[in-house]
């Protein structure tokens, strides 16, 4: 005779548990920057803010630094923690720029959402009356929109979505009632670090040239062609 446990229920799958390890909020500098629009690019598409323009300002993200330990308190696995955690949230000086009255600001892949919503919500403060915001996203055309700014691009429909930066900062505008236009770009890959489809990159040059007058579509051609033919994306 096999005599087995007798369970009341099935073991949960999920514990919560209290997570004892305090979320660190840096100080997030936005200095009051002015112009007729603002154009917000995630790294992952800086070619196309490759173009002529001048240093205004920065944005500061800053951590406090890590306390220094005297010799009788040294710890060594505390010591490599703290290593660990400045390396993964680094500060960040971003340079804020300026072209025929306009601003723009190339954003670094940030991993924490906490310091992408901090600095989404700074961001949205400052008085623009027109937002341009781009980002990536595995969308079955070349260029998608979201947004309330008339731009003659099909709107992104679902199932897909954005992430990172530029969704922050489309959500952010959309609760206040500002005016703004998201182009999304064709893309795959590890979010920050996307292969974005060169005719996409060729499309949205074309968008902001006409835009905003400045002269990129034959430098950002150039950099596709390159991509396209080296067999190679940098």
């Amino acid at each position: 005779m096999l005599i087995k446990p007798w369970n009341e229920g099935t073991a949960p799958r999920h514990f919560f548990e209290d997570d004892t390890e305090n979320v660190e909020i840096p100080e997030i500098i936005v200095p009051e920057v002015s112009g007729d629009s603002i154009l917000i690019i995630p790294s992952s598409l800086k070619i196309l803010g490759d173009f002529e323009k001048k240093e205004v300002g920065e944005i500061v993200i800053k951590y406090k630094q890590v306390e220094e330990l005297d010799v009788k308190d040294y710890d060594e696995d505390e010591q490599l923690y703290n290593a660990m955690k400045s390396v993964k949230y680094p500060n960040y000086n971003i340079p804020i720029y300026k072209f025929n009255g306009n601003i723009v600001i190339i954003i670094p892949h940030i991993s924490n959402t906490i310091v992408i919503n901090k600095l989404s919500e700074a961001l949205v403060s400052l008085k623009f009356e027109n937002w341009i915001t781009l980002s990536p996203s595995n969308i079955p055309l070349s260029l998608n929109k979201v947004g309330t700014m008339d731009f003659n691009v099909p709107p992104m429909k679902p199932p897909h979505f954005i992430t990172g930066i530029s969704a922050s900062i489309n959500s952010n505008l959309y609760k206040k009632g500002k005016k703004f236009v998201g182009l999304v770009l064709r893309g795959e890959g590890q979010p920050g670090f996307e292969i974005i489809d060169g005719d996409a990159m060729v499309d949205v040059a074309y968008i902001l040239e006409s835009h905003f007058k400045i002269d990129l579509v034959k430098h950002v051609s150039a950099k596709v062609r390159k991509f396209t033919y080296s067999g190679m994306y940098i």
